[in-house]
């Protein structure tokens, strides 16, 4: 666990080099985190569409036919792989069903956040000079929430090119994003139902306080690690360790979003359009296909409407990529 905290200090240290001081205000962290559990449910929506027919369908696929260039296929039986106990087991049972359960958890846990964000960020403004190690916790909990959302969307889509029979590739930085963040997104699906991590926020949270590590990451004097290196890592459980692991990217979030917030909410505009006709399509082709009585004249216009979208969506992704938190 030392090494997590010297990842930490390099992620300040790294922070302080693009000088992403500018702090952001409470009532911007709300609206952000708000946003997040809107995308949450957007996705919740589209797995609900997802049958016992279409498993099925994608299980005989996985075991009898060659996966070839099918790279949705490749990336989800790499995800299935690190799957462990129960989390293996609900997955195996109904398609995205470990993952729907953890979005589930995602989304409990940042109304959690938004219900007590007067407690949990005293300041009216935050930034990296004032955010304590529970603040972290905090804000590795929304790391990992965003993160595991993404995934699920991106790995959704895949799974329709190929189980489609599009014949076109996801875009490079879909993949890429999908096989970096495969072992943290079921990391956290296998802690939510062995009922550890964000689930037990509050605890983690006690735990912290109780144990007089909850100091400010960057200290006042000279030393601005001083305060890192005087943890006392035999007090801080993994859980609480993992999610401080996981918050270093969001250390960029006093930069991006202190300073472009206009832009910000912009792009967030554009991307909720954007995601509302990715999921009108992608229903629409669902419903035909589970519904096997679509002709397949109509299934061709329907597959060439799927990839017009999708490579709007694409760009609009790509576009907003630098606005949003990431591994």
């Amino acid at each position: 666990m030392a090494s997590i905290l010297t990842e930490l200090g390099n992620g300040i240290r790294s922070s302080f080099r693009r000088q992403n001081n500018t702090p952001i205000t409470k009532t911007q962290l709300a609206e952000f985190i708000t946003d997040t559990r809107s995308e949450i449910s957007q996705a919740k929506q589209i797995l609900t569409l997802i049958d016992p027919a279409f498993s099925a369908k994608l299980a005989a696929r996985l075991k009898t036919k060659p996966l070839g260039k099918q790279e949705g296929l490749k990336l989800y039986k790499g995800f299935l792989g690190k799957l462990q106990g129960k989390a293996a087991s609900e997955e195996g049972k109904a398609t995205f069903a470990s993952l729907s359960h953890a979005l589930d958890i995602c989304d409990s846990t940042l109304t959690k956040i938004l219900k007590q964000l007067d407690t949990l960020f005293e300041a009216k403004a935050i930034s990296l000079y004032n955010v304590n190690i529970s603040q972290t916790v905090v804000l590795g909990i929304l790391t990992e929430s965003i993160i595991t959302n993404k995934y699920t969307k991106f790995m959704l889509v895949s799974l329709f090119h190929d189980m489609s029979e599009l014949g076109t590739r996801i875009p490079t930085y879909r993949s890429s994003y999908l096989s970096r963040n495969t072992q943290l997104v079921a990391n956290v699906v296998n802690r939510t139902y062995a009922k550890s991590g964000m689930i037990n926020m509050e605890q983690i949270l006690m735990n912290i306080r109780k144990s007089n590590n909850n100091v400010q990451l960057v200290s006042t004097g000279d030393d601005k690690l001083a305060n890192i290196g005087s943890i006392a890592i035999g007090k801080m459980n993994n859980s609480a360790m993992l999610l401080i692991k996981n918050a270093i990217p969001a250390l960029n979030i006093f930069g991006w979003l202190g300073e472009k917030w206009n832009m910000y909410q912009h792009n967030r505009y554009l991307a909720k359009k954007a995601e509302m006709e990715w999921m009108s399509t992608h229903v629409e082709l669902l419903k035909m296909e589970m519904s096997e009585v679509v002709s397949e004249e109509e299934k061709a216009r329907l597959e060439k409407i799927i990839a017009t979208y999708d490579a709007m969506i694409s760009k609009l992704d790509k576009e907003i990529a630098d606005y949003e938190i990431s591994a």
